[in-house]
């Protein structure tokens, strides 16, 4: 699990359900390079997809 105490830049970056989120602006064509690199590299059950 990520710790804002070791990763502050994440810092309020917390949604209404606790989760991470990281708002991408006006880069919405981000969306699926992010998404694919996150299925492929993160930790089994750390990634939840998209919304």
């Amino acid at each position: 699990m990520l710790r804002p105490r070791r990763h502050p830049e994440l810092a309020g970056r917390r949604d209404a359900d606790g989760q991470f989120a990281i708002p991408l602006g006006p880069n919405p064509e981000l969306v699926p390079a992010l998404d694919e690199a996150a299925r492929q590299f993160a930790p089994p059950g750390l990634y939840q997809g998209v919304r």
